[in-house]
């Protein structure tokens, strides 16, 4: 029974990670529309960021006033970084997901909301130049190797 709990752990959390790639996908197959939506990607963001934060914080039934705060305290911290927010949350989301993984129903749901989180989230990173194919390859596997940090987080703490 523990070998099938881990497979199916390790299955989440490679299908969440995979909303990253599918993002790339997406705004490659999709670049003009990119331009226009640029700015309802980072509302999702950071509507699916608070979502999974709340959901967490009901998980341990933490008051929904007290929540709300906390989520308006963390998002007053992480405008603050000077780098790419996703790359903070990421393993955030590990730890997340791997704190969720007593309920199978939150589990579930946080599993898929991480991988929502990855469509907007590449979606706004990835680009594509038209003269340079290889180097927009490596740039937008770039994401991916930095966003591996979520994989590294939520497994490494499984085995522990």
């Amino acid at each position: 029974m523990l070998i099938m709990e881990a497979y199916c752990y390790i299955l989440a959390v490679l299908i969440a990670y995979f909303g990253l790639i599918c993002g790339i996908i997406t705004a490659y197959i999709a670049k003009e529309e990119l331009k226009t939506g640029k700015r309802y990607f980072a509302f999702l963001q950071s509507a699916i960021t608070a979502l999974i934060i709340f959901l967490l914080l009901g998980f341990f039934r933490v008051h929904l006033v007290i929540n709300i705060a906390f989520i308006i305290m963390f998002f007053a911290v992480i405008q603050q970084l000077k780098f790419p927010k996703s790359y903070l949350l990421y393993p955030v989301f590990g730890i997340i997901i791997y704190l969720a993984r007593i309920r199978t129903n939150e589990f579930a749901l946080i599993a898929a909301l991480v991988f929502l989180y990855g469509f907007p989230t590449a979606a706004l990173m990835s680009k594509f130049d038209k003269n340079e194919h290889w180097t927009s390859i490596l740039a937008n596997w770039r994401i991916v190797l930095h966003h591996a940090t979520f994989i590294l987080f939520s497994l490494l703490i499984f085995l522990i």
